[in-house]
Order: structure tokens, then sequence, then C-alpha cells
């Protein structure tokens, strides 16, 4: 029997695990995945036999390279794990999985010194182009940014590589701007609703992700 023995992580843990599979035309699709490919896998078997594994059956499904918003996600927290050598705490690394919270829930648990991840709908309030700071191990630089929602106001800082993902101007672009270019980009954000993904090592706030509230989203439950 043939079989393609794949590793593969998510955001919820830095550990890896092994998924085997077994049907043929999978293990030619294999061929074409590369190192940080995102899969989409389901109804896979858990076998515990020799370490934990996970096996591909009958009912399997695995997707190359979704288009979801749950893959973006992914992308971004390996890229930003990539660019601040593990630096910044991703969505999950302490085993839980970001939700929704309140600037005042943020807040609160942020003064009890634990690390956790957070997903907060507030409005951008200050972001300052000319005032870029050296991240705390120097590998990346960052904008500090504060949030408010109806319960307060949370000061985070903003990684450039994020503020670059978001705008679509690369680092040296945002850098090299004029006063015109810079108070145009900044006024795309500011005074928005804004959906941020954060991760906390108190007491920094680190937002991972950052893009504009629109119509269609979610009211946030609390």
């Amino acid at each position: 029997m043939s079989v393609r023995s794949i590793e593969i992580m998510d955001n919820t843990t830095p550990g890896t695990l092994t998924l085997d599979v077994f049907d043929m035309d999978t293990i030619q699709r294999a061929e074409q995945f590369r190192p940080m490919d995102v899969l989409f896998v389901s109804d896979v078997r858990v076998s515990w036999r020799g370490g934990t594994r996970l096996q591909m059956c009958g009912k399997s499904v695995l997707t190359h390279q979704p288009h979801t918003p749950e893959a973006e996600a992914l992308r971004l927290y390996i890229s930003n794990q990539a660019n601040t050598r593990g630096g910044a705490p991703g969505w999950s690394g302490w085993g839980e999985r970001a939700v929704p919270a309140t600037v005042r829930q943020t807040r609160d648990r942020l003064a009890t010194g634990g690390m956790f991840c957070a997903e907060l709908h507030a409005l951008l309030t200050h972001l300052d182009l000319d005032e870029l700071l050296p991240s705390t191990d120097n590998t990346l630089e960052e904008f500090r940014i504060r949030l408010a929602d109806h319960t307060g106001e949370v000061t985070a800082v903003l990684p450039i590589n994020v503020l670059e993902n978001v705008t679509g101007y690369s680092v040296a672009q945002i850098k090299n701007m004029n006063d015109e270019h810079k108070t145009g980009l900044r006024w795309m954000f500011m005074l928005e609703h804004c959906y941020c993904n954060i991760s906390v090592t108190p007491p920094r706030v680190v937002v991972l992700a950052l893009r504009k509230a629109i119509a269609n989203d979610p009211i946030p439950l609390y």
C-alpha cells in the first residue's frame, strides 16, 4: 500500500502532526504541495498507535489552498511568526482560540498578567505614521495605535508588515511617503470601525491582523 506522510500544523499550538494519505489521487496531488501551503482537512481518523497521527479515510476531504477567512488568518499567523522569529504570539499560541472581546474585557484580562488572544471590533482612534518604533527584539518596526469601543480604550502596537498587508504599500513606500500621502493613508482607518485580531503578552498588545468593518459583518457576541 502506498502512503504519503505530510507534516501539518495550525495556529492552536506550536507542535505539528503527521497526516498519512493512502488515496493514490491525493498522493499525486500532494506532489504539488509546498511548505507553508494551507490545507483544509476534515473527517480524518486519529491514531494513537506509535504516537498521535492523522489518517485519511473514505469520508475524508482535503482541499489545497482554500480561499476562506480562516485560511487567510492562518497564512497571516505563519507570516507573522516568520517575520518576528516567533516573538509575536499567535492567535492561539497557548491552546485557546481568539474570541470576540470588548476593550474593557481585554484590559481586565491584561491586568491579570496572562497571555491570550482576542478579536476586537473597535474604532481606530490614534495612528501616527511618523511615530515608527523598534520592536522589543529589534527585528521589526511598529506603530503605536489606540483602539476604542463603548467600554473604553486600549493602546496596542501595529507591526509595519501588518500595515503593509492591509494597505498594499511596501515597507519602503510607507517610510518614503510625503506628508500628504501619509495623511491620506492614516485617514483610511482613523475613526473607522475595524476588526482587529490581537495577541497579548503583558504589557504588550500586538495587532496581528486589521481590516475595516463592512455592513455585512455579523454583530459581535461578547
